[in-house]
């Protein structure tokens, strides 16, 4: 009687360490995940314009009249190379106008957009704004400028992609990230949905690791 119940508390035993084994397992992969980081870009010449503390650069503050071109929303995540969101990240972007028209480089802008804007994530990693599709420049594919800024990262620099652009072929910064699955990673993601406007996808995975508040 002895050795049965002595067997049954062995397998027992056995099942709960496969238990806590699996479980400890999970919890590993969980917070030991790697993100396939964003590649950097950096414009051989720096921004150094204004950029407007806005996430809507359709219009300009206070104006009713909207800028011309096609109204697009862009949303998305910062992560760290742990795939944790990064929150209080602040993110700009600057673009071309919708007849590819530069602010700083060109007249014959259009008065209602605002070229640049700022977004801040929030808990969960997640920015959104509100732009135009932007117009060709020199040649080169559609494209937005990010710059994401955080205390615990390196400042940041790429390029937004569209999906299925035939420019994005000859576009000399894609051109000169050789693996595929890393420019993969600057072309986002066309959300289908009924509302207009359109929705793209984007996120970012910065090197490094988000550091956790303490309270």
């Amino acid at each position: 009687m002895l050795k049965v119940n002595y067997c049954i508390l062995v397998a027992a035993f056995l099942i709960q360490l496969n238990i806590a084994k699996e479980a400890y397992s999970n919890f590993d992969a969980q917070f030991n995940t790697q993100c396939p980081l964003t590649p950097s870009i950096w414009d051989d010449i720096p921004f150094e314009g204004k950029v407007i503390k806005n996430n809507n650069l359709r219009k300009k503050a206070g104006s009713p009249d909207f800028a011309e071109g096609e109204f697009i929303n862009i949303t998305g995540k910062i992560l760290d190379s742990n795939c944790v969101p990064v929150a209080e990240a602040v993110i700009e972007i600057w673009q071309a106008d919708a007849s590819g028209n530069i602010v700083l480089a060109n007249n014959q802008i259009d008065k209602n957009f605002a070229y640049t804007g700022t977004a801040i994530t929030n808990n969960l990693g997640q920015y959104n704004f509100f732009t135009i599709f932007p117009g060709v420049v020199d040649k080169q594919a559609p494209r937005i400028h990010f710059k994401v800024k955080h205390p615990d990262f390196l400042p940041f620099e790429s390029y937004m992609y569209f999906p299925n652009n035939n420019l994005n072929e000859f576009d000399a910064s894609l051109k000169n990230i050789v693996d595929k699955k890393e420019k993969n990673l600057l072309i986002s993601a066309y959300t289908e949905s009924s509302n207009v406007p359109v929705t793209y996808s984007f996120n970012l995975t910065l090197e490094g690791v988000n550091k956790y508040k303490r309270y």
